[in-house]
């Protein structure tokens, strides 16, 4: 990572708690929660703009503990892609893995006017956008999902598109994707898993709303676990 990219840098390992401060905006190492990039460029936005953000799905291989990523195995592999070594178990396959759950977009404005060096934990949050569970399926059909088209080879490049809102005044904004891995079945002991990346941009155009506190939210603190189970119930749509 570097500071020509707007995407902040962030851990492909799973967050787990609700309480985490990396749930803000991800982070690469866990002592700096809301690690950032000094002096990072924007990408410019207008209200109404379309926005497609997608989760590198190529292989890509790394030096980095294999638990990180889906092992190699040829059936992962798209047409004309071949393992680099004769054994898979060397490397890692760099590929979105789950098919269950919502994707989801915040935003926040960043009141020191330069979101490079903002600490995402103390920002206030509102939702611009939702990709929720289809109608006519229920939690465990993977079909149901967004995510099972990011997952899917032969259809992960189309992304995700939401919109910006149309009349959100100008200003210097943080951007948050977010995925949330839904466990098999509600009475599954494995917990939640959420997956948030940050990027910065600068919206332009001469709107003039700005959302209310009821639609605020911070990172942690807008999902809540309660009585020992994980019940995350999603912030207002703005």
């Amino acid at each position: 990572m570097n500071n020509n990219t707007i995407q902040r840098p962030w851990n492909p390992t799973p967050i787990l708690r609700t309480n985490d401060l990396s749930l803000a905006c991800n982070t690469i190492k866990p002592d700096k929660p809301t690690a950032y990039i000094p002096n990072a460029p924007y990408a410019r936005l207008s209200p109404g703009d379309n926005i497609t953000v997608h989760f590198d799905n190529q292989l890509n291989w790394h030096n980095i503990p294999s638990t990180y990523f889906s092992q190699c195995s040829e059936s992962q592999l798209l047409p004309g892609e071949t393992c680099p070594t004769d054994s898979c178990t060397t490397c890692s396959l760099y590929r979105w893995p789950h098919m269950r759950g919502p994707l989801l977009a915040y935003m926040a404005e960043c009141s020191s006017g330069d979101c490079s060096t903002e600490d995402a934990t103390k920002l206030k949050w509102f939702k611009v956008a939702q990709d929720g569970l289809k109608p006519g399926f229920n939690n465990t059909d993977n079909l149901g999902w967004h995510q099972y088209l990011l997952a899917n080879p032969e259809t992960y490049n189309i992304g995700w598109t939401h919109s910006i809102p149309k009349n959100l005044r100008p200003g210097k904004y943080l951007m948050r994707h977010e995925m949330i891995w839904l466990p098999p079945t509600s009475g599954n002991t494995m917990v939640y898993q959420f997956y948030p990346y940050c990027s910065q941009y600068e919206l332009g155009g001469s709107g003039t709303s700005f959302p209310t506190e009821e639609y605020l939210v911070k990172f942690p603190g807008a999902y809540n676990e309660t009585s020992g189970k994980r019940d995350v119930p999603l912030p207002v749509f703005w």
